[in-house]
């Protein structure tokens, strides 16, 4: 209890006065003196009294309405910490996933401008797509998967014979001219300058 600690003069005051008063009239009693100074002094004494027990119930008081106002402070603090906690919070979050579209749109960017880079160093030669290199061309390619597919570049896998290849992805075959080369070279005729009919 908090009450008596802080205001242990104050009783200790009135437990005093209380015993000089009943000393006071114990004296008298004894002597037979007349009283009037004595009289005198016990009202001044229990006015004294009556004043210092105001002025414990104001401190008693006042300090009741401080105490409210500590743990109203307290508390008003302690939410507006959690509220600046929750803003800060919600702040980072924003920030995180600010920068995570941030790298998005750079990536996505850069996507576009290799895709574009790469359209313009396809070549569509012999019915499939090659990709045009400093020295050499590399491929082949499906071209139907680079039309359709934004500009992917998807390898054409090689056939049983050279110059013909297959696309893995949508399955459309394809001849380049090493295939026709090789096809028109095997055909021979068969006698004379004019065909088997010469």
């Amino acid at each position: 209890m908090t009450w008596p600690r802080n205001n242990w003069t104050g009783i200790v005051g009135i437990c005093l006065s209380a015993l000089y008063v009943y000393l006071q009239i114990e004296v008298w009693k004894k002597h037979g003196d007349d009283v009037t100074m004595q009289a005198l002094g016990i009202v001044g004494t229990v006015g004294l009294w009556l004043f210092l027990l105001v002025a414990i119930g104001r401190y008693w008081k006042d300090a009741r309405r401080a105490e409210a106002t500590k743990m109203l402070l307290a508390s008003e603090k302690h939410e507006r910490k959690i509220q600046v906690e929750n803003l800060e919070r919600q702040l980072k979050d924003q920030a995180q996933n600010y920068e995570s579209l941030v790298e998005n749109l750079r990536s996505r960017i850069m996507e576009l401008e290799d895709q574009g880079r790469i359209k313009a160093e396809v070549l569509y030669e012999e019915s499939v797509c090659w990709l045009r290199k400093v020295d050499r061309r590399e491929g082949p390619f499906c071209p139907t998967c680079h039309d359709n597919n934004e500009g992917k570049l998807i390898y054409l896998t090689p056939g049983a014979t050279r110059g013909t290849f297959e696309c893995g992805v949508c399955g459309n075959s394809f001849r380049t001219a090493e295939y026709k080369t090789l096809f028109l070279g095997s055909i021979r005729p068969a006698r004379g300058p004019q065909g088997w009919m010469g």
